[in-house]
C-alpha cells in the first residue's frame, strides 16, 4: 500500500483547502484513497484507521503529511491518539483555531540534515524511526 521509496522525495501531498474538520475530514480520505485503502468501501469518518488496515508506517506518513499541508505541528503517532478520520480531522481543526502567535514558532525551525541519497534504501523500521525523530518534538498528542 506504500508507494515506491523511489518516489517519495518527489511526492507532495495535495493541498488542503482550509483548515476545518470537513477540509480535513475529506483530505485524510483523499489520503487514504490514494493508497489503495479504498478496498474498505464501508468506510466512514468514524472507522478506525486499524479496520481500514493502515500500517504504522502509513499512520507516520500521514501525520508528517497531514502537518505539512495543515500547518500544524504532530506528533509521529497522532493515528492512534485520534483513531478515526473525524477524531483526527476534528483535533488538526481545533488545535489550528486555538492556534496562537505565542504558540507559533518565532522562526522556522531549521529542518535536520537527511541523507536523501539514502531514504530509498532504508527499510521500514529505520524509515519509522527517521520519521519519528523529525516530527517527534514538535506537538504533544496528548487529548485535552
Amino acid at each position: 500500500m506504500n508507494s515506491p521509496a523511489a518516489d517519495v522525495l518527489d511526492y507532495t501531498p495535495p493541498p488542503l483547502s482550509s483548515v476545518t474538520r470537513d477540509a480535513v475530514g475529506d483530505w485524510i480520505f483523499r489520503w487514504l484513497l490514494d493508497r489503495d485503502y479504498s478496498e474498505n468501501l464501508s468506510m466512514s469518518i468514524d472507522t478506525p484507521f486499524s479496520e481500514v488496515g493502515m500500517t504504522s508506517m502509513d499512520a507516520v506518513e500521514l501525520a508528517a503529511e497531514l502537518s505539512l499541508v495543515s500547518k500544524v505541528p504532530l506528533d509521529s503517532t497522532i493515528a492512534w491518539h485520534y483513531p478515526t478520520p473525524g477524531e483526527l480531522a476534528g483535533y488538526v481543526a481545533d488545535t489550528a483555531k486555538a492556534g496562537s502567535p505565542a504558540t507559533q514558532p518565532s522562526r522556522p525551525m531549521a529542518e535536520p540534515a537527511v541523507d536523501k541519497a539514502g531514504l530509498g534504501q532504508m527499510d521500514e523500521q529505520a524509515m519509522m524511526t527517521l520519521l519519528e525523530n523529525l516530527l517527534g518534538a514538535k506537538s504533544p498528542t496528548t487529548r485535552s
